[in-house]
C-alpha cells in the first residue's frame, strides 16, 4: 500500500494496514449500514457500552471495502483488541477532519487568549 494522507498504519501477523477516512471510505459506511459517518463517530465516541456492530463498520470503511470484508475487520479488531481499535478509528478520524480536532481544543479553553476581558460587577447597595 502506498503512503496516504492521513493514513495510519498498523500491523497484524506481519501484515500491514492504514487506516484511512478518506470520502469514498465514508460513503462506503454510509451505503452499507445506512447511518451518517460523523453520527457514528459521534455516538461511539458518547456511548459508555461499546456497539459493536458500529466498531466493525467503522473499522471495515477505515482500512478500506476494497481492502477487506467486515468479517475480515472483526477479525483484525480481534487482534488489535477494543482498545486497540478504537485508538485507530479515533486517529484516523483526528486526521480526516483536523480543523474538527482544533476547533474542540478551542472550545475546552487551549485557544490563545485574546480580547479583553470582562467588567466585574457592581454590587448593588
Amino acid at each position: 500500500m502506498s503512503a496516504r494522507r492521513g493514513a495510519i498504519p498498523f500491523e497484524v501477523d506481519g501484515t500491514t494496514f492504514q487506516m484511512r477516512f478518506s470520502v469514498n471510505a465514508m460513503l462506503a459506511y454510509e451505503d452499507k449500514f445506512g447511518e451518517n459517518f460523523v453520527g457514528a463517530l459521534r455516538e461511539m465516541e458518547d456511548k459508555d457500552v461499546p456497539d459493536f456492530k458500529r466498531l466493525r463498520g467503522l473499522f471495515w470503511a477505515g482500512v478500506g471495502p476494497d481492502q477487506i470484508s467486515v468479517e475480515e475487520a472483526g477479525e483484525l479488531i480481534s487482534d488489535v483488541g477494543f482498545s486497540g481499535a478504537v485508538a485507530l478509528i479515533t486517529q484516523a478520524a483526528q486526521a480526516a477532519f483536523p480543523e474538527a480536532v482544533a476547533d474542540k481544543a478551542d472550545d475546552q479553553g487551549n485557544a490563545a487568549a485574546g480580547g479583553k476581558p470582562r467588567e466585574k460587577a457592581k454590587a448593588s447597595t
